[in-house]
């Protein structure tokens, strides 16, 4: 249900892509897909249950706020709990009713309900939380195994042997972090001295020589060599040098870091069935000049293209670069549409094709925002290229997801 999907990707815009918003953001989709389903299947015309399944949802405001008001109002209740009288009755806020136990009176959030200690669990003094079924178990059978002038000391050993466990496992937690950041220190610092040796090694020859020198003047400058570089795959020099991995960047490379939001911002908004628009789009961005094949008829929302010949010389690094950013630019470009399938062959082995398909969802989630035209200015392509584009392996594994086999 296209028409649905794009509407649910309209409820969600301008609003980060967390794992929650994320899983929420499917749970709408699929109780939406339903509820229209079963108009249509209740005799009703399909265009009037579109509509009406829409209006049904028309904002995620309500639905947001309603998650945000149940954990709070679930963290006030857990801190209220208040004993009545311990020798008959404990009261228990109605989130943390046992199951199986029933409140003497509903009420609004915050309010008690007594429990009877006869034949019900009765978690310890301070307690927080909702009962479960198997801590409740745990604690009934200590209720009644106890006499009650010794209950209070089996709770405080139960709480203390909880408490030492609890912090036996944060301190492993925290030396194992500690341990993890040390080993990736130590190949840092191995593969940085592997690059020097490797560039000093080519003094020989002036212009290698030359190279190497910039190369090690960009390492130390902190850019190459510095914490805040640490996980970058591209980084650019004060005067404008790019580089990738380590390496001078290619024609390819410097075109990604050069391309701008302005340079496509007359094609926002372009519907994917306009092939005209669609194919001058395509020539404003990298590599376009081996772009052909490009397909407007797939489908409403797809679109097909090929890269062909691409001499063999450019790194595959470059050309991963170049196929994130493209596939980045026309979702945010084309708000409808949601694939991008691409074919990418080298001048060597031309009949060696390599095939891709990159989706609207699995890009949004990996630059963590929605792809649209808000984000095509300069402070939205920044964050888009420098903290995401720009990373270690993100263009790599980008590609990676997206390969198919070729049928």
């Amino acid at each position: 249900m296209n028409e649905i999907r794009m509407y649910v990707e309209h409820l969600f815009e301008g609003r980060m892509l967390t794992a929650e918003n994320i899983e929420l953001k499917e749970e709408i989709y699929g109780n939406l897909v339903a509820r229209y389903e079963d108009y249509v299947a209740g005799g009703m015309d399909p265009a009037e249950a579109l509509e009406k399944t829409k209006a049904s949802m028309s904002s995620i405001d309500d639905v947001i706020e309603g998650i945000d008001d149940a954990r709070e109002t679930g963290r006030a209740d857990n801190g209220d709990v208040a004993k009545a009288d311990t020798a008959e009755t404990t009261a228990l806020p109605n989130a943390a009713v046992a199951k199986g136990a029933s409140p003497a009176q509903p009420g609004t959030a915050g309010e008690t309900a007594a429990m009877p200690v006869a034949g019900a669990p009765v978690p310890p003094a301070g307690f927080k939380g909702d009962v479960d079924e198997d801590v409740a178990s745990v604690f009934s059978s200590a209720n009644a195994a106890a006499p009650k002038g010794k209950r209070t000391r089996n709770i405080v050993i139960a709480a203390a042997a909880g408490f030492a466990l609890f912090v036996v496992v944060g301190v492993g937690l925290i030396y194992a972090l500690g341990a993890i950041d040390r080993v990736e220190d130590h190949i840092d610092s191995a593969a940085t001295e592997v690059q020097n040796g490797g560039q000093s090694a080519s003094d020989g020859d002036a212009a290698a020589g030359q190279q190497s020198g910039q190369a090690n003047g960009q390492s130390n400058s902190g850019q190459g060599n510095g914490a805040s570089a640490r996980n970058k795959e591209v980084v650019v020099d004060a005067d404008g040098t790019v580089w990738v991995d380590g390496e001078l960047g290619d024609d390819i490379a410097v075109a990604v870091v050069s391309a701008q939001p302005g340079d496509i911002s007359l094609y926002a908004e372009t519907d994917p069935s306009d092939a005209a628009n669609v194919e001058s789009l395509i020539r404003l961005l990298p590599m376009s000049e081996w772009a052909t094949d490009i397909d407007v008829t797939l489908g409403v929302d797809v679109l097909g293209l090929a890269y062909r010949e691409v001499p063999d010389g450019y790194d595959d690094d470059s050309i991963d670069l170049a196929l994130s950013y493209n596939t980045m630019a026309l979702f945010c470009s084309m708000p409808l549409l949601n694939e991008v399938r691409v074919t990418v062959t080298e001048a060597d082995d031309p009949m060696d094709e390599d095939y891709y398909v990159f989706t609207r969802d699995n890009a949004q989630s990996r630059f963590g925002v929605m792809l649209s035209s808000d984000m095509m200015n300069e402070a939205g392509w920044h964050q888009l290229k420098e903290d995401n584009l720009y990373s270690r392996k993100f263009a790599e594994n980008m590609v990676d997801a997206a390969e198919r086999e070729w049928k």
